[in-house]
This record gives C-alpha cells, sequence and structure tokens, in this order.
C-alpha cells in the first residue's frame, strides 16, 4: 500500500544514504570530527528553522529537556558515523545501519507499547538477512574493509 507515511519514509532512506556518503566525502578531508559535526548540524539547522517557522510553537519547559537529549544522541550518533566512515567503506557501513530497525522496534516497543505487524516483522527479518549475508559475502572475499588510516 502506498501512502504519504511510506513515500516520506523513502524520501528520508534516500536522503540518509546520501548522508552516509557526504560523511564519508567529508571524513576524507583534514577537516576534524567536530568541524564536520557543526557545519552538518548548522545546515540542518537553517533548513529546519526554514520549513518550521511558519509552523514553530515554542515547546513548553517541560519538553525542552526531550530536545536537548535528542539532540544529543543525535549527535553522539552523528560522531559515531563520521568515525566509522574514516575507517571503512561507505558500501561496507550500510548493512550496519539496519540494525536500527531492531532498536527502533525495541524502543517502539518499550516507550509506546507498539507491536511491530506480521508484515513489518518479515519485512525486517529480510533486510536483517540480506545485511547479514552481505556482511558475510565481504568477510570471504577479503574485501572486508580497506586498511585503517592513521589516527588524528
Amino acid at each position: 500500500m502506498i501512502s504519504t507515511g511510506a513515500l516520506v519514509a523513502l524520501a528520508a532512506a534516500a536522503f540518509m544514504g546520501a548522508e552516509v556518503v557526504g560523511v564519508k566525502w567529508l571524513s576524507q578531508t583534514h577537516d576534524s570530527k567536530i568541524t564536520i559535526l557543526f557545519y552538518s548540524n548548522l545546515a540542518g539547522s537553517v533548513l529546519a528553522g526554514i520549513f518550521a517557522a511558519p509552523v514553530m510553537i515554542m515547546p513548553s519547559l517541560e519538553i525542552v529537556w526531550l530536545f536537548v537529549a535528542v539532540g544529543v544522541v543525535a549527535v553522539v550518533g552523528q560522531a559515531c558515523v563520521i568515525q566509522a566512515a574514516r575507517l571503512a567503506e561507505a558500501s561496507f557501513l550500510a548493512p550496519f545501519f539496519y540494525v536500527s530497525l531492531i532498536y527502533a522496534a525495541g524502543i517502539g516497543y518499550v516507550a509506546f507499547g507498539e507491536r511491530p505487524s506480521m508484515q513489518s516483522t518479515i519485512g525486517c527479518v529480510i533486510i536483517m538477512f540480506s545485511a547479514a549475508l552481505t556482511l558475510t559475502t565481504r568477510s570471504h572475499s577479503g574485501k572486508l574493509s580497506p586498511p585503517l588510516p592513521a589516527e588524528d
């Protein structure tokens, strides 16, 4: 079934894929992780501000801490992605992002009582199996990842 939510999710996946490639490209420069984090978050903030401005509602003080927590988690996640991109090929890293499906399902269950549908569970299992197969195939072919570069 095609829905607006599904189309937005597909667009998000495309942009996230582009982000991984962009981070890989930036990680090959001499810029530090902090510099890459700063400029990528600055660009994201400006773009989000443009789209949010017409419908922005100031959050209450009770939920501001949630926004801060989400921001901290996002920055730590981005720092991990940048470091991983410095150490391995983007195509090698991609299957690891599928683990986020497991985390999202677990957090959704704990925080919101959401139970994945049978179709979602089957789809997740197929994706995880494919990712594992890709990693196994790459490890047997000896093309797991390039040599590690020197530390900054």
